[in-house]
């Protein structure tokens, strides 16, 4: 399939979006790939403790609404603090 003109025009947005914060986080001298990296694992790690939690309720996510789904991520990064 080929993409719409407006998918192709958000597409580009978003990689200029990104390269600005990568050229932004090297002026910082912070290391875009590492923080890139250690932003992923905490987010890993903070869904994978919000799929325990839920499964521990006798849930699953697939039958959960939005709203419950930011509910639980709100008391997962609480507990982060």
């Amino acid at each position: 399939t080929i993409p719409s003109r407006s998918a192709l025009r958000s597409s580009m947005k978003s990689r200029s979006a990104k390269f600005s914060l990568i050229n932004y986080a090297r002026f910082l001298q912070i290391d875009p790939e590492n923080a890139l990296e250690i932003t992923n694992k905490k987010f890993i790690n903070r869904f994978t403790r919000m799929e325990d939690e839920i499964n521990t309720e006798g849930r699953e996510l697939t039958g959960m609404s939005l709203s419950e789904l930011d509910s639980v991520w709100n008391r997962i990064k609480k507990q982060d603090k």
